[in-house]
């Protein structure tokens, strides 16, 4: 999953026109966290990722699937 969720969640990022910054700023969290989620080496928890997909317009499926 780690491995299409990051590259997945990058995507919708860029197509929406966020920097990483911005998406930790939104989210409260620390941008070193953010960049690990689009690395793989870390996953949000589930509120996490409902605030991400509300930022990003998208849904958990869009993202994991």
């Amino acid at each position: 999953m780690v491995l299409v969720f990051n590259l997945k969640l990058k995507e919708f990022r860029v197509n929406n026109n966020f920097t990483q910054k911005q998406i930790s700023e939104f989210l409260m969290v620390h941008l070193q966290t953010y960049q690990r989620y689009e690395l793989g080496t870390r996953e949000p928890n589930f509120k996490t990722l409902l605030d991400i997909c509300r930022i990003l317009n998208c849904t958990p499926n869009d993202l994991l699937l």
